[in-house]
């Protein structure tokens, strides 16, 4: 069965995450996003399982300058490396997609090219059976005039809801997709990963607890 969270209790999870977030580093450059993702399965040996996240910019701090918000383009490509499960959760392991063209890009509504990236590590990750989950990783700059605010490895950290599969032993042999509520910052990921992994705690607690409640339907 098709289960769905909503889009509210995800934007009002994020928005406290953000407010602590923004409370311990007030100053660190960030720029918030939310967008759609897509995953596309290996095809041969050869052609590797791709992960796309598309969406626009709606937050920003610390930065050197201000970025247009609307009209604003966030876009990610990365290559799946290897998938980790267990019988309790699951994980897709990602890298640089090795392109001539950087992983990330972001660009302003005006057009600015705001930041280029290519991925260090990239993570996805859930508790097998639901059909929501984390995406953690670092990232390089390589461009852009926001580069001199991410000038070492930053940290991309996401929330994913509403996938169109449960995470599960072999999940990344068939395409998915889903929605993606996330940051990028110029901290390490030991510094980041803390508040989203509390965040994912509540949704994972959450979900169980719906779960039970409701024969296994989200709300």
């Amino acid at each position: 069965m098709n289960k769905i969270i909503s889009r509210t209790f995800i934007t009002g999870l994020l928005g406290f995450l953000l407010f602590v977030s923004n409370s311990l580093y007030a100053a660190t450059p960030s720029l918030s996003f939310n967008g759609t993702f897509d995953y596309t399965a290996a095809t041969s040996v050869s052609t590797p399982g791709f992960l796309t996240i598309t969406g626009s910019l709606y937050d920003f701090q610390g930065i050197s300058s201000i970025p247009v918000l609307t009209g604003s383009q966030f876009s990610l490509t990365t290559q799946l490396l290897t998938e980790n499960f267990t019988t309790t959760s699951s994980e897709g392991v990602f890298g640089s997609a090795n392109g001539t063209a950087a992983d990330l890009s972001i660009y302003g509504g005006d057009g600015a090219s705001l930041l280029f990236a290519n991925v260090a590590g990239l993570s996805m990750s859930g508790i097998n059976g639901v059909n929501f989950g984390s995406l953690s990783g670092s990232v390089m700059s390589t461009g852009g005039t926001l580069a001199t605010d991410f000038l070492s490895t930053s940290t991309l950290l996401g929330l994913e809801f509403n996938l169109s599969t449960v995470f599960g032993q072999n999940m990344f042999q068939s395409d998915f997709n889903g929605n993606i509520n996330g940051s990028l910052r110029a901290v390490s990921v030991a510094e980041s990963t803390a508040i989203y992994l509390f965040g994912v705690g509540l949704l994972v607690l959450f979900g169980l607890l719906m779960a039970q409640k409701r024969n296994n339907n989200f709300i």
